[in-house]
């Protein structure tokens, strides 16, 4: 991965945003956009974990102003890639944001190694009806639930498992 700023297009933005892989900086930020989105966020320390860690890209989506808008952490461990997480400043949701990161991942994915990544994986909460048409519209398929994963005010919830076959490009 580069960590040069690229321009984020094909977003309903009203503003120019940029990405770029994360950096230590950018950690505060993350983290308070984890703690808006999530009953039980990722720590300072899980993000920390994954910079520079080579078997995960963490790319952060930047505003006009240099501040930490989204980010998307892809685990690329094996042919069997996983999201493990993507999170949008509430202030910048349904914006594109999250679908443009994801396209981007899964362009990335299939230009690097051809042929080597095979799937993307991710899990989603089963009440999460906006993320779940999203990745539907993306091309993931529910291939599985993993019962009681999430953490919720009521106690457990389950977590639909989600797969997208990836196709075989070359660089």
């Amino acid at each position: 991965m580069n960590a040069t700023l690229k321009p984020l297009d094909r977003t309903r933005s009203p503003e120019p945003l940029r990405y770029r892989e994360a950096r230590v900086e950018d950690l505060a930020d993350v983290a308070l956009i984890e703690i808006e989105n999530f009953y039980t966020p990722w720590s300072t320390a899980d993000f920390k974990w994954a910079i520079g860690n080579e078997d995960v890209w963490f790319w952060t989506v930047l505003d006009a102003n240099d501040r930490v808008v989204a980010n998307c952490l892809l685990d690329v461990a094996s042919p069997d890639a996983q999201i493990l997480t993507v999170s949008v400043k509430k202030s910048h949701q349904h914006l594109g944001i999250a679908r443009r990161l994801i396209e981007l991942m899964i362009e990335a994915l299939e230009k690097s190694d051809p042929g080597y990544y095979e799937n993307l994986f991710l899990e989603v909460r089963k009440s999460n009806e906006h993320a779940i048409a999203l990745y539907e519209k993306l091309g993931f398929k529910n291939v599985g639930v993993r019962k009681r994963y999430y953490d919720s005010p009521e106690g457990k919830e389950d977590a639909w498992v989600m797969q997208r076959v990836l196709a075989r490009k070359q660089a």
